[in-house]
């Protein structure tokens, strides 16, 4: 299943600290502190708008004031992404951890909601027509589970296209575009490996290379040394009884 701390790191590498960018749709909601002299201008830190910011207080347990905002301790920020754009889809319970990934790098640029309008629009390109997130997930896996790497690039040009039609486009585009491209360069490490795994895709690694396959899986080789000489050390002293 997806592991939302797969993509973090791509997370922190991609944000920045605080915004006060005009050429943001989120400078329309500003947080009311100030920093460095100035009130009512910043409206993100490390990626998290202020108005997602205050929401969510109330449900995940922290104070909705201009010193964690402007601060954003690590605590606050981990719970943002995970409880706020990673749980509201239900990706713990995805299989394909890179489209999983995408799931939520698009939810985070563009917000839940819209995330959900452009998955949508994909799906429909394709005759799938969907209803909520959930659904969503479900029709991504089925598809990832033929062939992600297809999914993935069908995806990746349907957000780049996404981007180029925004009202934003002239300002941001070029910016928006080289993020993509460092998260696709990412993702390529993920996609496919789901074939590698599962009782065939294990025959098939150790038929391949099976020094290599058994340097990248001692631990449980030798764990399952361990209890088969244990399970056997016991019927053997049954026998002999």
């Amino acid at each position: 299943m997806a592991d939302y701390r797969q993509i973090i790191p791509m997370f922190k590498e991609k944000e920045g600290g605080l915004s006060k960018a005009t050429t943001d749709t989120q400078s329309k909601n500003p947080s009311p502190c100030t920093h460095n002299g100035l009130t009512g201008v910043w409206h993100t830190n490390k990626g998290v708008a202020y108005s997602t910011f205050k929401s969510l207080a109330p449900k995940l347990g922290y104070e909705a004031s201009c010193k964690n905002f402007l601060e954003m301790p690590t605590e606050i920020w981990g719970k943002v992404f995970k409880n706020g754009f990673w749980d509201i889809w239900g990706l713990d319970n995805m299989k394909s951890q890179p489209i999983a990934n995408t799931i939520v790098w698009w939810s985070w640029g563009s917000g839940n909601g819209g995330a959900t309008t452009s998955f949508k629009k994909f799906l429909s390109n394709k005759g799938i027509n969907v209803s909520s997130r959930s659904e969503i997930v479900r029709e991504l896996d089925k598809l990832a589970e033929i062939d992600d790497n297809k999914l993935f690039d069908e995806l990746t040009a349907h957000r780049l296209n996404f981007y180029a039609t925004r009202s934003t486009a002239k300002a941001n585009l070029r910016g928006w575009t080289n993020s993509y491209n460092r998260f696709t360069t990412f993702m390529k490490g993920y996609l496919g490996k789901a074939k590698e795994y599962g009782a065939e895709g294990v025959a098939k690694s150790f038929a391949k290379d099976p020094i290599k396959f058994a340097k990248r899986n001692w631990i449980p080789i030798t764990v399952l040394s361990v209890v088969f000489v244990g399970i056997g050390f016991l019927v053997v002293r049954r026998i002999w009884k």
